[in-house]
């Protein structure tokens, strides 16, 4: 953009969307994808910095030689979010990077365990905290603020959280969902809480049908999924089933976990985890 521009000049409203568009190029689709795209700048962040706080090596990658290569292109009087060819190897990184992520630490069993525990809480009619609308009582809405809430409480899964008594993980499984419910449902009919989660993530939408990103490599210009090919076979969603159980009934929870195992086992089906 030249110095001295009026915003006027570069923001312009088409019809009743908003678009920024400067001597004949919109470029929204270029902004929209440095905040809110697949290799944004919130992204990039966010995987070195959990890296750092979680103390896992997994997240890392080569995040200087990215920026140095990302650049924009003009496809159709639209500016688009583009990289160098000579970054795809480090590009690969950062998907590969993802998915570690995805499975050592999001998907972890324990914070999924207290997510749904939380979960929980506020669906119960025990639940008091409420976030605020107003912005001076919204700033002072932290992780502080909820806990004190939730020692305050006497709601039994607050209680547990405070307490940090997590449910237990009794069964996991990436290819036998039917087998989660069938314990689950077990569990129910032996009246020991439980209950059950699915994790699902994906690695990269550019492998499904997302071309927001685009390679340059001289004049030619092409779509990242057309390129990118390390992790093609990663393209498939990571998706986790999960069955949790209370820990003060746990060893007859393990008992039904493995009469179900066993029974499936006979009926001929496939177990996974």
């Amino acid at each position: 953009m030249r110095a001295g521009t009026d915003v006027d000049d570069v923001l312009c409203v088409l019809g009743n969307t908003p678009r920024f568009v400067f001597e004949g190029v919109d470029f929204g689709p270029l902004l929209h994808s440095i905040v809110a795209g697949e290799l944004d700048a919130d992204r990039m962040d966010y995987l070195l910095r959990d890296s750092h706080h979680t103390g896992v090596s997994y997240g890392r990658y080569d995040h200087e030689w990215i920026v140095r290569n990302v650049t924009m292109t003009v496809v159709d009087n639209a500016a688009r979010l583009a990289l160098s060819h000579r970054a795809l190897y480090a590009f690969d990184d950062f998907l590969f990077s993802r998915l570690q992520m995805f499975l050592a630490v999001y998907f972890h069993p324990t914070p999924v365990a207290f997510d749904e525990m939380l979960r929980r809480h506020f669906a119960s009619s025990g639940a008091t905290f409420k976030i605020p609308a107003e912005p001076g009582a919204f700033a002072h809405c932290d992780d502080g603020a909820l806990v004190e809430n939730l020692r305050a409480s006497h709601e039994p899964w607050a209680e547990r959280i405070v307490a940090r008594v997590p449910f237990k993980l009794l069964y996991e499984t990436d290819a036998e969902p039917a087998l989660v419910d069938r314990i689950a449902s077990e569990l129910d009919g032996a009246g020991a809480l439980n209950f059950t989660t699915t994790s699902r993530g994906v690695v990269s939408k550019y492998f499904g049908g997302d071309d927001s990103l685009l390679v340059v490599d001289g004049d030619r210009v092409r779509p990242i999924s057309e390129v990118a090919s390390l992790l093609k076979n990663h393209s498939r969603p990571v998706q986790l089933a999960r069955v949790y159980a209370a820990p003060e009934r746990w060893d007859e929870a393990v008992s039904v976990r493995n009469r179900v195992r066993a029974s499936f086992t006979r009926a001929g089906s496939r177990l996974d985890a």
